[in-house]
């Protein structure tokens, strides 16, 4: 094909496809900016949930803490009951067995000295205050000698 001799013919239908053009561009905007505005106002909706999701997950973390705070002194509290408890039994075990001891020694002691007053005469320091004073420097080495020489009461604590 030859092009017209008084200009192009085609000058109009392209001014009419740039304005179709130029106009599907501005819906394309519109279309844009709406969607734009629909996914500001989604965010904005779950920006607002995350929000009070958060503040209810620090109220509930806020009360657990306080639960297992006080479950934690409630543990406390127990530990030590248990422990002034064990210190009792073995204050009033420690107190049977020094009165199971002495009254082994004073029998032992009864023992000695009736056989000492046939043998000789009585000494100045008895047995017993000398089993005595020693009980009371070597507890423990004493207490020790007790448990094995014969088994003491039991305790029903």
């Amino acid at each position: 094909m030859q092009a017209p001799i008084n200009g192009c013919r085609c000058e109009p239908l392209i001014h009419k496809v740039e304005n179709q053009l130029v106009a599907a561009m501005e819906e394309i905007k519109a279309e844009l900016v709406a969607v734009q505005d629909k996914m500001n106002s989604k965010l904005g909706q779950v920006e607002n949930k995350t929000q009070h999701q958060l503040r209810v997950l620090d109220k509930l973390m806020a009360e657990r803490l306080s639960a297992e705070r006080v479950e934690c002194l409630h543990r406390l509290q127990h530990t030590e009951l248990e422990r002034n408890e064990g210190e009792k039994r073995q204050l009033s075990l420690v107190g049977e067995l020094k009165a199971w001891c002495l009254l082994k020694i004073q029998n032992l002691e009864m023992k000695l000295s009736g056989e000492s007053r046939s043998l000789r005469p009585k000494s100045t320091l008895s047995t017993s205050e000398s089993l005595s004073e020693t009980l009371d420097t070597e507890n423990l080495h004493t207490t020790n000698d007790c448990k094995t020489s014969q088994t003491p009461p039991q305790s029903n604590g």
